[in-house]
């Protein structure tokens, strides 16, 4: 809720301040206390006090969503990736690898032990074949088909997000790694954070009749209006707990330089990352891969070289070969993992108020009076609450954002579905200014204030804003008339 009112009215109090002085009356000033009584005064100015201090609690953190089983092939894991590797994949979407001296490149299923390979065309789309007649195969890559019983366990389209933490050795045997994939499902926290905006500048509009007048004072009603906001924010991390499936893959590594049977192993020292595809190129160090170098005439007559490029990705076994572990089957569901959530939280708003109560004024001199006012105050607050919240994931750069609904603003995912709120609140005040007359009738005004609101409340999914306004001193001036 975004007021400009009180800037707006800043802006006419000053420029109604010049004229004001302008054309003031030039006639002597006479004792305030000797004037004939005007019993009405009006007054406008400008409100320094009023922000608020929020306290955020409830469930910060918490995801609105439970660990899925269904992780497989949809995405369900936070810290990684796993999907089914065969032929159809491997002839469609599957990158291919080509050097700079490839006219063109055209990926053909059904290589050897499970691979498929690109082969170089020339300029009309013929394969380039080698002195000995041979096509020029330019790389091998493996895909396991899932028809066929010996591959269809396997697969190298998986990669993960995290560090060394989602690795292990295999509990029976130290000499092969396991890598684990993860969901993750936030309980929230039992933390909370604050925020607190300074005082800022607002508008009020002041009406008072005299009841009765003394010789040294006069006394009667004052009511106010004004209009004052507040913005507080925060950025915060607070600590959460973690429900959690982790499924263990065992990693293989191939028999040979053409794929070979998959074999338990670890991953491999071409290409430690572990994701499709990890491309090793031969070169002539290489004594073993010697008899992937080809040779090949070109369109000149220019003898060109090159090595055949394998894909070197580590297979993983599917998902009848991944050991669960989970707090999930455990029927108290006591064992969580502990971690952290980014936060922003906001609440901002806007509040008109309503002022009520006796007032006195009392002259010093000919040009100066003390302004004494208390009682009641009212205020009709409009408040929005918003927040964006990013759980960190054990072992991971990878967040989980606990968005309903997703935006994108100062890299938070914030939620759209924010939560406006009014609400009417009390409290009480008190002034005290000293005013000088100008001439009979205008003067200006300065002082200060103290006023007290009461607190409320305000949720959105499961979080909750506690607000309390800024209650205290705050300073305030303007131009005040009698008629």
């Amino acid at each position: 809720m975004k007021s400009t009112l009180p800037r707006t009215l800043v802006f006419a109090l000053f420029v109604g301040t010049g004229l004001l002085v302008h054309a003031q009356d030039k006639t002597p000033v006479t004792p305030v206390e000797y004037l004939r009584p005007m019993k009405n005064s009006f007054s406008i100015g400008v409100r320094m006090i009023g922000g608020a201090k929020v306290t955020f609690g409830g469930n910060l953190g918490a995801t609105p969503f439970t660990v899925s089983r269904d992780r497989i092939n949809s995405g369900g894991y936070d810290n990684g990736t796993i999907t089914a590797d065969d032929k159809d994949s491997a002839s469609g979407d599957r990158p291919a690898y080509s050097d700079s001296t490839c006219v063109t490149w055209k990926s053909m299923p059904g290589g050897v032990e499970g691979r498929y390979y690109t082969i170089k065309l020339d300029s009309d789309g013929k394969a380039i074949r080698d002195k000995d007649g041979n096509v020029v195969i330019t790389g091998n890559y493996v895909y396991y088909n899932k028809d066929d019983s010996n591959w269809r366990h396997y697969t190298r389209n998986w990669s993960y997000s995290g560090d060394s933490g989602q690795l292990r050795d295999n509990p029976d045997n130290s000499d092969y790694q396991q890598v684990g994939m993860s969901a993750f499902s936030s309980r929230g926290s039992t933390d909370t954070v604050t925020a607190e905006d300074s005082r800022n500048p607002g508008v009020e509009l002041t009406m008072g009749r005299v009841i009765q007048r003394f010789k040294y004072f006069e006394w009667g009603i004052g009511v106010s209006f004004g209009v004052s906001e507040f913005n507080a924010k925060t950025r915060q991390s607070v600590n959460v707990k973690l429900d959690y499936i982790t499924d263990w893959y065992d990693i293989y590594t191939t028999g040979d330089k053409f794929g070979g049977t998959p074999t338990k192993g670890k991953l491999k020292t071409h290409g430690e990352a572990s994701s499709f595809p990890n491309i090793f190129v031969p070169t002539e160090n290489d004594d073993e891969y010697q008899d992937l170098k080809y040779t090949y005439v070109d369109s000149n007559g220019t003898e060109v070289s090159g090595y055949t490029a394998l894909e070197t990705t580590n297979p993983i076994g599917n998902t009848s070969a991944a050991t669960e572990e989970s707090n999930l089957n455990d029927p108290d569901r006591d064992k969580l993992l502990d971690g952290t959530a980014d936060g922003y939280w906001q609440v901002k708003g806007v509040y008109y108020m309503l002022r009520l109560g006796p007032m006195v004024r009392i002259p010093i001199g000919k040009r100066f009076s003390a302004y004494l006012s208390g009682g009641y105050m009212a205020a009709y607050v409009g408040s929005k609450f918003r927040y964006a919240e990013n759980v960190n994931v054990p072992h991971g750069t990878s967040t989980i954002s606990t968005a309903y609904k997703e935006t994108y603003a100062n890299g938070y995912s914030v939620t759209t579905d924010t939560k406006n709120n009014q609400k009417y609140i009390g409290g009480f005040y008190f002034d005290a200014n000293l005013e000088w007359w100008t001439s009979t009738r205008t003067g200006f005004y300065a002082g200060v204030a103290y006023e007290r609101l009461n607190s409320y409340k305000q949720d959105l999914h499961g979080r909750n804003a506690n607000i309390k306004m800024d209650n205290g001193l705050g300073i305030r001036f303007g131009i005040i008339t009698r008629f």
